[in-house]
């Protein structure tokens, strides 16, 4: 019983650290910036540059014979709206391929040789080595869950653009950056949470 007391009080103090750490002016500042800059950003590039962008991307699309091949298929199939979805998808798809690998390489440097602490702590418990797919399936379905909620309120509100636009500079700049360079820290400091790391 005195365990789980004293275990209990050490996660409230941990949670109570955490929440006065996340209310500290300047972590408020630093966390809005890359917002702010990602929110000035799109106005002014999507003010000047939106139509000549989404033509750019239509042009680029359709000179690509499988690209063309593919949307002349979704029209056979009466599947015609999927094609407002194929930019974003090409936007993420390069997202993910080049900017996630400058990520690692040269912000997080993260080596592909490292102990990461589920190998070097293994219990079966707390730390369980696991296949990058479970890992994969596990952090989806944690940052998944606000679109399906956030997403339609702003489509109600203001048309689907922002929405769109959040969702690529949102995911593209803000949050897979955050989760990834979470987790990289995480993994360097023997997989404590943010809590414990602020405790420190």
């Amino acid at each position: 019983m005195k365990v789980m007391i004293h275990t209990t009080t050490r996660l409230s103090d941990a949670f109570w650290r955490a929440a006065a750490y996340c209310l500290h002016p300047r972590v408020i500042a630093l966390s809005l910036l890359p917002l702010g800059v990602a929110a000035g950003l799109t106005f002014v590039l999507g003010w000047f540059f939106w139509e000549a962008a989404v033509d750019g991307v239509r042009a680029t699309l359709g000179s690509w014979r499988l690209i063309d091949m593919l949307l002349g298929w979704l029209d056979y199939i009466g599947a015609a709206g999927f094609r407002s979805v194929m930019a974003p998808l090409v936007v993420l798809a390069l997202a993910y391929r080049y900017y996630s690998a400058f990520l690692a390489a040269k912000v997080a440097v993260i080596r592909a040789d490292a102990i990461t602490p589920a190998v070097a702590h293994a219990d079966g418990q707390n730390y369980h080595p696991t296949s990058k797919w479970v890992l994969f399936g596990h952090h989806f379905a944690a940052i998944s869950g606000a679109g399906p909620l956030i997403g339609p309120v702003l489509a109600i509100q203001y048309g689907y653009m922002p929405g769109l636009i959040w969702l690529l500079v949102g995911v593209c700049l803000a949050g897979a950056v955050q989760d990834m360079l979470v987790l990289t820290v995480s993994s360097r400091t023997d997989g404590k949470s943010l809590a414990e790391i602020a405790r420190r």
